[in-house]
This record gives structure tokens, C-alpha cells and sequence, in this order.
């Protein structure tokens, strides 16, 4: 048995998506490119898509298990490259500057408070930084 997070699987199992997941993969995947740094809920996806909850649950978890996108909140979803890309920028602000507020962040990423919260949380569960007050500053 191969434990992968808190899966457990056979050692030589893989996932396989039907052609039918690929495509929706693919179209997810195009929906979270078109806006990278504020891209929309499960909710707007499942309506962009017109597709049921469970199925778009379904994909999304596989997804995330492949390490394609990330789940920042319950209801929101970034791609990997572009959650790598916020950390990198992210870290170089905290190294240089030492701190950082939820306002300067939204500024510094052009992105909306709906975003900025759950993200200085995302960061903040993953060590990359800690909270202190309404700051956050790179964890030693």
C-alpha cells in the first residue's frame, strides 16, 4: 500500500480519466488560465460549464491530487502556476520589505479582497508566513 496525503492506494495504481474527464480537465484548466490571479468560485464554474456539482467535484478532486491546481478556500480553486508565482512574489515583497497588509497585497497582485483574504490564509496554513495583528511576515 502507497499512502498519498491522507489516500491510500496500491502501489501501481493510477488514475485514468475517461475522455469525457479529460475534456472537462482541459476546460477547467482554460477557464483558471483566462484569469489567474482571480479566477472564478466552483459555483460560476459548475454555471460556465453547465455541469453537476458532483461531477465538477469529482474532476476538481483529481485534479488537485495531480498537483495541477491548488484549493485555496472550500469554494476556490488556483492553478498551480499561478499559486507558485504569488508565493515567489509574495516571498521576494517579505524578504525585502518585512511585512505585508491585506491592502498591499491586493495592490501589489491587482486582485480583490475575495481573493486576498483566503490566499494570506493559504499561506499562512502552508508556513510561509504568519499573522501578526493585520500583518503577515515570512515564518522563521
Amino acid at each position: 500500500v502507497a499512502r498519498d496525503a491522507n489516500i491510500l492506494r496500491r502501489p501501481d495504481h493510477k488514475i485514468q480519466l475517461r475522455d469525457e474527464e479529460r475534456r472537462l480537465v482541459d476546460r477547467i484548466t482554460g477557464i483558471l488560465t483566462t484569469n489567474p490571479l482571480t479566477p472564478p468560485d466552483i459555483k460560476q464554474i459548475e454555471q460556465e460549464l453547465g455541469i453537476q456539482r458532483s461531477g465538477l467535484t469529482e474532476v476538481l478532486r483529481i485534479m488537485e491530487r495531480e498537483r495541477s491546481i491548488v484549493r485555496i478556500a472550500p469554494e476556490l480553486y488556483f492553478l498551480r502556476t499561478s499559486v507558485d508565482t504569488i508565493r515567489a512574489n509574495l516571498y521576494k515583497h517579505l524578504a525585502e520589505k518585512g511585512d505585508i497588509t491585506p491592502t498591499a497585497f491586493r495592490d501589489l497582485f491587482g486582485t480583490s479582497r475575495k481573493y486576498t483574504i483566503p490566499l494570506l490564509e493559504y499561506f499562512d496554513r502552508e508556513g510561509l508566513t504568519i499573522r501578526v495583528g493585520d500583518m503577515r511576515r515570512l515564518r522563521k
